[in-house]
């Protein structure tokens, strides 16, 4: 069972839980949503934990496959620096990764020193 962690509960994240619903052996097991109701409506449809920090999914899921990263724009920097620094070794990021070359550039060299998967 591949288990994954969704930071976001927009509407860019209903085309992955979309996906991962149809993928045997692929299940949403946590996610984190600042706005509670539509994190507690996926989190209910999912069967998953719910969480209204992305920061406290992150420390807490260590068993968690990937992350997907589906928050707004200005905050993929962030999020995807903290997953990587909290060990999280396979992480996808909706684009852009950073608001600028100089901030993707730095999570490519973050994620390879690291050994994690962007």
């Amino acid at each position: 069972m591949v288990k994954l962690g969704i930071l976001g509960a927009g509407i860019i994240t209903e085309c992955h839980f979309y996906g991962i619903d149809r993928i045997d052996g692929a299940t949403v097991a946590a996610i984190a949503s600042v706005d509670e109701a539509a994190g507690k409506a996926a989190a209910d449809k999912y069967g998953a934990a719910l969480y209204t920090d992305y920061r406290e999914l992150l420390d807490k899921e260590k068993s968690l496959d990937g992350i997907i990263v589906a928050l707004p724009n200005f905050m993929h920097r962030e999020a995807v620096e903290y997953a990587i620094k909290a060990g999280h070794k396979n992480i996808l990021c909706e684009k852009p990764l950073g608001i600028n070359p100089a901030e993707s550039a730095g999570l490519v060299k973050l994620a390879k020193e690291s050994g994690a998967n962007l």
